[in-house]
């Protein structure tokens, strides 16, 4: 209750306490919204990840950046589209990066793991 200088109290109106409720919950919201913006602002991307973890499990693919690792992982699901068999996409990859079989083949492999797995039957462990 409120006193406005008179002798009789007067009660806070349900409008007042309504908004006051809005302007908590409105308050609330922009906190959550600010915290989650700067978690994600720090949280790698799935493709960062990916290019990361190749970098540290392939000793090839060290020296490469992470974005472009993604994008050639990425077109690794695009050949499997076209029907393209393990081996063809992984000595593709051997050939363009440099690289060793043995890497080409994890690359080619964790590629589908991560991007498409419904091709993860072709992958080929020979």
């Amino acid at each position: 209750m409120a006193d406005l200088g008179n002798s009789v109290p007067v009660a806070r109106t349900p409008k007042h306490a309504l908004r006051t409720a809005t302007i908590v919950v409105a308050a609330v919201v922009v906190v959550i919204l600010i915290v989650i913006i700067a978690i994600k602002a720090q949280t790698p991307s799935a493709d960062e990840r990916f290019g990361d973890s190749m970098k540290r499990a392939a000793p090839s693919f060290r020296n490469q950046d992470s974005k472009l690792l993604a994008t050639k992982a990425h077109r690794v699901c695009t050949l499997f589209d076209g029907d393209f068999d393990f081996h063809t996409v992984a000595y593709g990859i051997q050939r363009e990066s440099d690289t060793t079989r043995y890497d080409a083949e994890y690359f080619t492999a964790r590629s589908i793991m991560v991007y498409c797995p419904i091709y993860l039957p072709k992958i080929d462990y020979t």
